[in-house]
């Protein structure tokens, strides 16, 4: 287990990361990613081009245009599961996109502190 993969940790980072999409701070959320990440989200295609994002350049590019055309952003912390023996962490979340809100979730496997694979899933639309 890293000792990174610790509750206290996971705790911690989920309240981070919520709160630096909640700023935009695409610069400070990008720092948890490995240069050659690879990160799987089926929203990815009608932006990127393709489901599977290759490399943190790829990853920032998708993002930096997604936020443009999101006028209203807001996610709220539901909770936070860690698989310490694959040093994976899922954060559960409500996130609110220009008026709508869907449950999402979010896992990030680790190596050496940096996160080199990443999915997202979302859910439907949650009406509170």
């Amino acid at each position: 287990m890293s000792a990174r993969m610790e509750r206290g940790w996971a705790d911690a980072y989920g309240r981070e990361w919520i709160a630096s999409w909640n700023r935009r701070a695409l610069d400070q959320i990008l720092t948890h990613y490995d240069d050659e990440v690879i990160f799987r989200s089926e929203l990815a295609a009608k932006i990127a081009g393709a489901n599977v994002l290759r490399g943190k350049a790829e990853l920032e590019r998708y993002w930096t245009e997604a936020l443009e055309q999101i006028s209203d952003l807001k996610f709220e912390l539901l909770s936070v599961f860690i698989d310490e023996e694959h040093s994976s962490l899922l954060v559960h979340y409500v996130s609110r996109l220009n008026g709508t809100a869907k449950r999402a979730a979010e896992i990030s496997t680790f190596r050496n502190g940096k996160i080199v694979c990443g999915e997202a899933f979302y859910g439907i639309a949650d009406k509170d």
